[in-house]
């Protein structure tokens, strides 16, 4: 046995954190493979506790045999444990001749002065092997003497100076370890140091902003747990909200429902609305300040996405008197590839609060696309109301979480969110959002957002608004949801329309029900007690004979990862409750090939007819 010098001091006592805790195994553990590619030697790294925490090359003369017979494999732990003893005592490294013939080596490593781990290498020969002598001991334990051999064979013979050389590079490598090692260490303590301070000049704010930067705080550190539950949240208010704004829009559209009772209903559906509102923009903002906004590409049509979103405003405007006037230049009939959820919401933020705030109107929305070339687009859009005005010592802060201006606090509507989430939806889209204002004298506020060019045939289709027909044959649509309020809102919705409607309260009917009557299209409730939509949705869209059925999940989910699992399941839309008859209609028609028509077109192909 030969053994260094012993280091420099080291510290008495076992060490108050474990190897693991300080360094990076998984990238060790290629380091180590590549340095047993480029040098055939063994390599292992064990805590002091003898959990093996990487290891590569080991022999087969050792796995295969040495360590699988109840002598050797004695003499095997004889050397483990006289490597282990001199390291504890303080030596450099330790080299070591096992009894069964082969060579090995540990080298401690040290943290802070502290011993945490041994490096081993080995399982190499000093001299050439005496292969009579191997044979002999095959013989004695009952090895196979030629696979014994092949292994013997197999192991490198090292000479003196590679031996030398091989361990001035494995104490500098635990040295080096112990230096990452240390690092780690002093950065985690300067973290937590840092996260000290910041604790601390947080609670120096005055009690209103104390408990808000709280909150925020929260939301940035929310957990999965903390997700769900949120979603829970989402999903409880919006299926029971699902029954009451779908029947207020389906008693406003019947011919018995009179006048008064029309404007009741109305009220209905914008205070339903501006629930779901201030639901949705806590949540949002929550998703925000947690790092977790990011882009869902699609291919759209600006003008579809706009149309969307005035046509949420008509009924709001009609009520209040308002002119809603747009300027919409032709550019954006092109088809793009952007983020059109998020470029939707920053309408609706913005035209929802020049609506809100105006005086006698009108409220004008402008938009337009730049081509930037090779590919590249700008999407640039103003909305400019007559409301009060904003303070020029407003216009900064009023795009800050839960920030408003005078006229917003007098107004006692909203979260302060919007403007918050429009800033950070256009910023993550690589654009911008500003504001023009003086008091009294209305606001112009304007975003711009990157899009990319794409294929005219990618586009989404044309928005589709008025009252609604069918073009023959029927659709037949089945509908498939645990709760039979839902069923009966899209049942009512479509009622009207020549629309077959089958029904299917579970997934297990759903799929039975599909394989029996083919539909052309299922609406699939995404949370059902038993088989859920996503594998309702999975199964029946790899059955070669319900393939080809559209299917769209109807959810309240406010989860990305829920929504992708849905998508990645074969839903080829997701319609978010609660579940409204434009998006439905527009839905159906884009996946029956446009067979949804306007009472005001079928008049025209019959008169042309």
């Amino acid at each position: 046995m030969a053994t260094s010098t012993a280091p420099p001091q080291a510290r008495e006592g076992p060490a108050p954190f474990d190897i693991s805790d300080v360094l990076d195994i998984q990238s060790l553990t290629a380091l180590f493979q590549a340095l047993t590619r480029m040098n055939d030697v063994v390599t292992a790294l064990l805590d002091l506790k003898g959990k093996v925490l990487i290891a590569t090359g080991w022999r087969n003369s050792c796995t295969q045999f040495h360590r699988v017979h109840e002598t050797t494999a004695a003499r095997c732990l004889e050397s483990d444990t006289a490597l282990a003893s001199a390291l504890a005592e303080g030596s450099r490294y330790n080299v070591y001749n096992c009894r069964n013939g082969l060579v090995d080596v540990a080298v401690p490593v040290r943290v802070d002065g502290y011993h945490v781990g041994n490096l081993f290498t080995g399982q190499f020969f000093a001299d050439p092997p005496d292969l009579e002598a191997f044979r002999a001991k095959a013989r004695l334990y009952g090895f196979d003497e030629e696979a014994y051999l092949s292994a013997i064979r197999a192991v490198p013979v090292f000479s003196r100076d590679e031996i030398e050389r091989t361990m001035a590079f494995l104490v500098l490598l635990a040295e080096n370890l112990g230096q990452m090692g240390l690092a780690n260490r002093r950065l985690a303590a300067s973290n937590a140091e840092l996260e000290r301070h910041r604790t601390d000049l947080e609670r120096l704010v005055d009690e209103r902003t104390a408990a808000l930067r709280e909150a925020l705080d929260q939301a940035q550190q929310a957990s999965r747990a903390k997700s769900r539950f949120l979603a829970s949240m989402s999903h409880e208010i919006r299926t029971p909200m699902n029954a009451i704004l779908g029947f207020a829009e389906v008693l406003q559209r019947s011919a018995d429902t009179t006048p008064p009772q029309r404007q009741s209903l109305r009220i209905i559906e914008r205070s339903g609305q501006h629930l779901l509102g201030l639901i949705d923009d806590v949540l949002e903002i929550s998703r925000v300040d947690a790092g977790k906004a990011v882009l869902r590409e699609d291919f759209f049509r600006p003008v579809d996405a706009l149309a969307d979103v005035l046509a949420m405003f008509e009924g709001p405007c009609a009520a209040l008197g308002l002119r809603l006037l747009t300027e919409i230049d032709p550019s954006l009939q092109q088809s793009t590839l952007g983020d059109s959820g998020k470029i939707r919401q920053v309408w609706i933020n913005l035209i929802g609060n020049a609506v809100k705030f105006a005086q006698r109107g009108p409220v004008c929305v402008r938009a337009r696309l730049d081509d930037l070339g090779g590919g590249a687009l700008r999407l640039v859009s103003e909305v400019e109301g007559d409301g009060l005005g904003i303070a020029p010592a407003d216009q900064a802060r009023i795009f800050e979480p839960f920030e408003q201006s005078a006229s917003g606090q007098a107004k006692r509507e909203g979260t302060g969110l919007g403007l918050a989430i429009a800033k950070s939806f256009v910023e993550t889209m690589g654009g911008s959002i500003s504001v023009r204002s003086d008091v009294d004298q209305g606001a112009c506020f304007r975003f711009e957002a990157q899009l990319r060019l794409a294929a005219a045939n990618e586009a989404t289709s044309d928005a589709i608004v008025g009252d609604w027909l069918w073009a023959t044959p029927p659709v037949r649509l089945l509908v498939v949801d645990d709760i039979e309020t839902n069923r009966m809102v899209v049942q009512s919705m479509l009622e009207p329309m020549d629309v077959e409607i089958d029904q299917a309260s579970d997934g297990e009917s759903a799929i039975a029900r599909a394989r029996q009557s083919r539909p052309d299209f299922i609406l699939m409730d995404a949370r059902m007690p038993g088989l859920g939509g996503s594998e309702a949705t999975r199964r029946l869209s790899t059955d070669p004979a319900t393939a080809n059925i559209p299917i769209a999940i109807l959810s309240a989910s406010v989860l990305p990862s829920e929504q992708q699992l849905m998508r990645s399941a074969g839903a080829v839309e997701i319609l978010a409750k609660p579940v409204r008859l434009e998006w439905l209609v527009r839905v159906l028609a884009r996946h029956t090939h446009g067979r949804a028509v306007t009472r005001q077109q079928a008049s025209l192909r019959e008169a042309r007819s």
